[in-house]
């Protein structure tokens, strides 16, 4: 007859047997640290007690250490005054806003989710969390790796109730989200404390900034911005106030945390431009030319073996309509050879009709396709949606077609593309005249059809290489 006591035995010695380690792994990463140390103790109290086989000891001995180990990671992990670089840390001074200017991936969305948490645990009640648009600030400063919602353990996270777009404290503490796009949301509300991130990047920031300062009317109010900087007069203002407490960086000063291959590409691409000089430096381009004569360099279509091109894209930016006074429909040709450079081949934009620049560019696509197996054509679509592929498609029906669109600013797409320029890698096979007098003149009030194409077509050539980021558009 077995007793109670036996069975018990035997009953928890068939259940550690039959949990796998993987069963203990995946219920581990859903507990609180607390919960972790303590089913790291009773793991060894169950070792103890039941004086198991040296084997079946030996694994839990593992399990307990590897929970330790999760559980001491995940306390550094939220260990934000040990992690911080000094620059990351709250100024000491008086300031009414801290004015962090700084590369891309220097730690700034970190910075900022970090100091509104830690303001808050001071007393700060009234918070206003500002970007560019409400699913920016969702996406990026509250769910992302570094938002408000990933820098507390669990059971310590604030409550987001994302359908009223506010976030709530224990402590009573309430943020809302608000948009630079619906910046009149800004008329009523009143904080004590405010995180705007990429200020840079609001179209409108001088009416933002004003509308948000308005708001700032309870206790002691700081803000905090955290943005890549651009060449803007609000940034320029702020940083001669002596109420602002500025901090500038670089990339390189988080490279122990940003990936090795992201670094070596875009310092290999950006280094030595203008572009690089904002966006990986963290300062401020007051000139920031795009294109001048000297950055192009030709080369002989005789001297080059189109056989031996990785990839060919036809590019179209077509214009709705063909007047006298419409814009140009740009169709630029674009190669790739296997030595990493991209060569222009043809510039084929002109005032045509609905009903010839489908033929051309499929004409065109015909051509190259007897000379490389990797041709695509590839249109923006942001006017005239599907008709575009249709039309094409209406020409030759199996046509490699991809439609894209465009959803940041004309100087957002060209600044990759001038710095491929600036660094020769891109070169001409003749001198397109009228391309290369849009691009020297860019920007300018005149639609850039033609650079518009050529964007298109060099960027979609960049991502056929699996280690290029050039499709990352920088701000």
């Amino acid at each position: 007859m077995i007793t109670t006591e036996e069975y018990e035995r035997t009953k928890i010695l068939n259940e550690t047997k039959n949990e796998s380690k993987q069963e203990l792994i995946n219920k581990q990463n859903n507990l609180t640290v607390s919960e972790e140390l303590s089913m790291s103790e009773k793991l060894s109290s169950i070792s103890r007690k039941l004086c198991m086989p040296r084997r079946l000891s030996s694994k839990l001995s593992k399990l307990r250490n590897m929970l330790t180990s999760f559980s001491h990671k995940k306390k550094k992990q939220y260990d934000w005054n040990n992690l911080a670089r000094e620059s990351q840390r709250i100024p000491q001074s008086n300031w009414d806003t801290w004015l962090i200017m700084a590369g891309r991936g220097f730690g700034k969305t970190r910075t900022g989710a970090e100091s509104i948490k830690l303001l808050i645990e001071q007393g700060y009640k009234r918070v206003c969390l500002l970007g560019r648009t409400i699913d920016e600030v969702k996406k990026i400063m509250i769910n992302g790796n570094s938002g408000l919602l990933n820098i507390y353990p669990e059971g310590n996270k604030p409550k987001f109730l994302e359908s009223k777009n506010i976030i709530k404290w224990k402590n009573g503490a309430v943020a809302e989200i608000h948009s630079s796009e619906s910046y009149e949301s800004l008329r009523g509300p009143q904080f004590d404390l405010a995180w705007v991130d990429e200020l840079a990047k609001f179209s409108n920031v001088d009416q933002v900034w004003d509308q948000l300062m308005m708001t700032m009317r309870l206790g002691n109010p700081k803000t905090i911005i955290t943005t890549t900087p651009r060449n803007l007069s609000l940034l320029d203002k702020l940083m001669k106030q002596e109420n602002v407490f500025v901090t500038k960086g670089k990339t390189l000063e988080n490279k122990e945390n940003l990936s090795e291959t992201f670094l070596k590409n875009v310092y290999g691409q950006y280094s030595s431009t203008n572009f690089g000089l904002q966006e990986l430096d963290g300062e401020i381009v007051k000139e920031f030319e795009f294109w001048n004569q000297s950055m192009f360099v030709y080369e002989s279509l005789d001297n080059l073996d189109i056989r031996m091109s990785e990839k060919i894209v036809i590019s179209i930016d077509p214009a709705i309509t063909s007047k006298d006074n419409s814009d140009e429909t740009g169709i630029i040709v674009g190669m790739k050879l296997n030595n990493g450079k991209i060569y222009i081949l043809e510039d084929c934009s002109g005032k045509w009709g609905v009903n010839q620049w489908p033929a051309l560019c499929v004409d065109l696509y015909k051509k190259y396709k007897e000379k490389c197996r990797n041709v695509r054509i590839i249109a923006e679509n942001n006017q005239g949606g599907d008709m575009i592929e249709q039309l094409i498609r209406s020409e030759l029906r199996d046509v490699d077609f991809l439609s894209k669109r465009s959803y940041q600013s004309k100087k957002n797409r060209a600044a990759p593309i001038s710095c491929l320029y600036q660094k020769n890698k891109v070169i001409h096979v003749n001198k397109f005249e009228k391309l290369e007098q849009q691009m020297i003149d860019f920007p300018s009030k005149k639609s850039p059809d033609r650079l518009d194409a050529l964007c298109m077509s060099v960027n979609e050539l960049q991502v056929s290489d699996s280690s290029s980021y050039s499709k990352i558009m920088f701000i």
